[in-house]
């Protein structure tokens, strides 16, 4: 779950000033958020494993965005660059797996023993 709207030090500042960037519409600003996910995860991930809601928390304004685990590998596609990436997260720690360490946890997941 990420919360939008709260900073590292807890301080709950909500989202009214991202929507400017989005002419000050949350349905705009849902799109937006939805249009970076899906080029970010691919199109088919977003509707099956991503929940934007907008929850207020004192009366300000939140974005909370909601993903659940996919049984499926999925790769991240960097925004400027279109190059494709693969993270874990594991005991509270994101990590980037490449080559031999991706290939090896990919076909753990798969029931295949690793090479």
């Amino acid at each position: 779950t990420l919360l939008i709207g709260v900073q590292d030090d807890k301080t709950v500042i909500g989202i009214n000033n991202d929507f400017d960037s989005v002419n000050g519409e949350q349905d705009k600003y849902q799109l937006r958020l939805n249009q970076v996910i899906d080029k970010a995860f691919g199109g088919s991930f977003t509707p099956q494993h991503v929940d934007i809601t907008f929850p207020e928390y004192n009366s300000i304004l939140l974005c909370m965005v909601t993903v659940t685990r996919s049984d499926e590998n999925v790769f991240l596609k960097k925004y400027e660059s279109n190059e494709s990436q693969f993270w874990i997260r594991n005991a509270g720690v994101t990590k980037e797996l490449k080559d031999k360490e991706m290939t090896k946890y990919v076909k753990s997941r798969d029931g295949q023993p690793p090479a």
